[in-house]
């Protein structure tokens, strides 16, 4: 372990990549972990997804648990450590940090969790969502399913990506990302946080591009 890192994980190998390693159910400051040494992945021991390492040099990867995303606060943590390794994203880091938040609840609850947003029009469902949002996330067939966020630069900027372990869905065309009196705003807020939105992998994956980059 290197010296000065938390106790709570391990720092290993996975051939020429350095993994931090730790328990995404108790950690307390997932800010604390992605700042513990030069880490290629973070990857939360609780979570079924421990394969994902970065495809790409210099790619940022933090995998979690489903039960460790609905809890920790994930967009805080990695717009944090994304400026730090992207030094062009500080001037966003707000903008990152409120679409990691909308991107990271939809893989949580919408992909991961299954669940249905529509069935919160009134009270009474709203109190059933919440009772089964909540089962759920102590079913380990969902609570374990890996949510990865990562970062990447690209020649068009830096590319920050959230994936889900879900069912994916059929994305709406872009002109629809607008903000409505209704709600589900999720994908609007998003897409007016960044310069451009794709979706890939059968919906499951989000990238979302910010900033030119300097490289």
């Amino acid at each position: 372990m290197p010296m000065g890192a938390p106790a709570d994980i391990e720092v290993a190998w996975r051939g020429h990549l350095r993994v931090t390693v730790f328990d995404g159910g108790t950690v307390p400051d997932l800010g604390r972990i992605l700042a513990a040494g030069d880490t290629a992945a973070y990857v939360d021991s609780a979570c079924a997804g421990q394969d994902r390492l970065p495809a790409d040099a210099g790619e940022f990867v933090l995998v979690l648990s489903t039960a460790a995303a609905a809890r920790l606060d994930v967009a805080d943590a990695f717009a944090a450590a994304a400026g730090e390794r992207f030094p062009e994203l500080r001037d966003d880091q707000l903008r990152v940090h409120e679409a990691l938040q909308e991107a990271v609840a939809n893989a949580v609850m919408h992909g991961n969790l299954a669940l249905d947003g529509s069935l919160r029009a009134t009270l009474s469902d709203l109190r059933s969502y919440a009772a089964e949002m909540e089962r759920r996330l102590h079913d380990p067939a969902y609570a374990e399913r890996a949510v990865t966020i990562s970062a990447l630069r690209r020649k068009q900027g830096i590319a920050v990506r959230v994936e889900d372990s879900g069912n994916g869905f059929t994305p709406p065309p872009p002109h629809a990302f607008r903000l409505s009196a209704g709600g589900g705003n999720g994908l609007a807020i998003i897409r007016s946080c960044c310069r451009r939105v794709t979706f890939s992998r059968g919906g499951r994956r989000i990238t979302m591009l910010f900033r030119d980059s300097v490289a």
